[in-house]
């Protein structure tokens, strides 16, 4: 239950709380240690009750509710269509009305309002910190997400300038908003260790385990950040392909394709707390990510996440890859080429060794770690 005594905080998130676990979650998670955190969902309608699983599942939720200790969820309600350009004003002025709702409720000023949206919504909680919190090049992938919005691009500079606080995942986010005239606090993305570490000692997910030998995947997203190519070449050296998530809109002419080959498995969105018997099936995870701008501004939570399963990981070379500076990472240029690094890990057993080696990698990359700094940055503390 919320104190009295404790700030309050709200985070204005790109995703749905029971949605696959995001750098949203983790950072709310991780700020309840200090606060009070009331997680502000997308808004829905009427119409998100036949949506995707996760927009009807909060289309038909309570409007505010206790998810952890310190976290609070608020649902706002909004009316359809409330990403066209004639309907965004009123679903933003409702999201508005429900986060003031929320905070006297609570009966406490706003300590700060994070954005992890591009929604421009500083100063409708009288909030006395504004941080934005740049988790992705959000107008870069606007057509991936199926966003239609000629106003994200403009928001993406105006809203920065805005804040008090700027926080950017990667360097090319940092080096973007300092072009725009933002200076930006460097945060890359972290890892839960302890959760994913568990790998280890997990039984491998038996539903992966009969679907063949040499068993390599990927665990993550669906969509047309994916380099489709590697994935191709990978399957064509006899492996079995395991992916892991969920199918975004404009991933179907590829993915389709990519399963119809005998030995790549699309296995759905998996719980976050069965991932580590998933990703105990293979010794080998992917990052087979294209060369867009992006896949180069993000930091790809599932890096860490692979690393602390005590896994190996063969990636594309993106500056998040380049920014982590390990050799624990096997980089990889060209479809051939990732292929040959793929086949190459496969061939050797993976040591009790090995995976200790990178889940202390991992270990010094943990989320207390990561939110630390933003913690002291809006005055915040245990």
């Amino acid at each position: 239950m919320p104190s009295d005594e404790r700030p309050l905080v709200m985070i204005s998130a790109g995703t749905y709380w029971y949605g696959p676990r995001m750098l949203d979650h983790h950072l709310a998670h991780e700020l309840a240690r200090y606060a009070d955190v009331v997680y502000v969902e997308p808004g829905t309608s009427v119409v998100s009750r036949w949506r995707g699983s996760t927009a009807a599942r909060a289309a038909c939720g309570p409007e505010v509710e206790s998810v952890e200790p310190g976290v609070q969820v608020l649902r706002p309600r909004v009316n359809p269509m409330m990403e066209r350009r004639l309907g965004k004003p009123l679903a933003l002025w409702l999201i508005r009305r429900s986060m003031r709702r929320a905070g006297r409720r609570l009966g406490r000023p706003v300590h700060a309002l994070v954005l992890m949206s591009l929604n421009p919504l500083f100063g409708s909680v009288g909030e006395r910190y504004r941080v934005f919190y740049a988790g992705d090049d959000l107008a870069a992938g606007a057509g991936l997400m199926g966003i239609s919005d000629p106003g994200l691009a403009g928001r993406a500079v105006t809203l920065p300038r805005q804040a008090d606080i700027v926080v950017a995942v990667s360097p090319p986010l940092v080096d973007s908003l300092r072009s725009a005239g933002v200076e930006a606090l460097l945060i890359p993305n972290g890892v839960d260790v302890p959760h994913f570490s568990r790998t280890v000692k997990a039984s491998p997910d038996p539903a992966a385990v009969e679907l063949g030998p040499r068993r390599v995947g990927f665990a993550g997203h669906l969509g047309d950040r994916i380099d489709p190519d590697l994935i191709a070449a990978v399957a064509d050296r006899d492996c079995t392909v395991l992916l892991v998530g969920p199918r975004q809109r404009g991933a179907g002419d590829w993915l389709e394709e990519v399963l119809r080959r005998p030995n790549v498995h699309w296995l759905g969105l998996r719980s976050y707390a069965d991932l580590p018997s998933v990703l105990a099936a293979a010794d080998v995870w992917m990052l087979p990510y294209d060369d867009s701008a992006f896949n180069r501004a993000s930091f790809p939570l599932k890096l860490l996440e692979y690393l602390a399963a005590g896994r190996r990981v063969v990636a594309t070379d993106l500056p998040a890859v380049r920014w982590l500076d390990t050799g624990l990472i096997d980089v990889a240029h060209g479809a051939a080429g990732f292929a040959d690094a793929v086949t190459g890990t496969l061939g050797r057993p993976l040591t009790a060794a090995e995976s200790a080696d990178r889940i202390g990698f991992a270990s010094s990359h943990g989320w207390t770690e990561r939110v630390r700094p933003l913690a002291e940055q809006m005055g915040l503390s245990t």
